[in-house]
């Protein structure tokens, strides 16, 4: 992590919050925002209220398309019409919560690392008891794990490169799952074929 003025002493920059109201029987435009949500290394810090770091426009760059932040959810939101507001950008003030901040948001996108392994070792399960027919079903949802998980690795980069964090550990157990689900896919069609 960046240290601001001294030993322990983190500085995560500059941050913004977001906020959105949308119906709960808005399921279809809930299911999307989640979606984004899921693509952005934010902070959930309160009900419909995310806090997301904030960079400059030249190193934002090097994350278009892998990940979202404010700016990408701003739009979907406007695309949907959902209401979203945004405060100002802001810094942390005190340097002893810099660590505090950077420590759960850190753990909000280990959960999401930890939620998505229990997909796959579910879905691995559900592969191994499953009938032929459910073959096409179970690549449906690989593939929708996939996309998740192509949103977890970017933001596993952007707090490798801007923050120091390392969740490498955490990806490569994910990456791994995912390999076992194809093996188990690939060893139940071959079962399928004609002989």
């Amino acid at each position: 992590p960046h240290v601001a003025g001294g030993e322990g002493e983190f500085d995560l920059g500059t941050v913004n919050i977001i906020a959105y109201r949308l119906p709960r029987s808005q399921s279809c435009k809930r299911a999307r925002l989640s979606r984004a949500l899921w693509q952005t290394p934010a902070l959930k810090i309160g009900r419909c209220l995310y806090l997301l770091p904030h960079l400059k426009t030249c190193k934002l760059l090097h994350y278009q398309g892998s990940i979202f932040f404010s700016a990408e959810l701003s739009r979907l939101c406007e695309m949907e019409g959902i209401e979203m507001h945004q405060m100002a950008y802001l810094r942390v003030v005190y340097p002893m919560n810099h660590e505090n901040v950077l420590q759960a948001l850190t753990e909000a996108q280990e959960a999401k690392a930890e939620r998505l392994l229990m997909a796959c070792r579910w879905l691995a399960d559900e592969i191994k008891t499953g009938s032929m027919q459910d073959i096409e079903r179970f690549r449906k949802i690989l593939s929708a794990h996939r996309s998740r998980y192509r949103g977890l690795k970017g933001i596993v980069l952007f707090l490798s490169r801007e923050l120091g964090v390392d969740l490498y550990p955490s990806l490569k157990k994910v990456y791994a799952s995912f390999k076992v689900c194809d093996a188990l896919l690939e060893t139940t069609s071959m079962q399928v074929l004609p002989k």
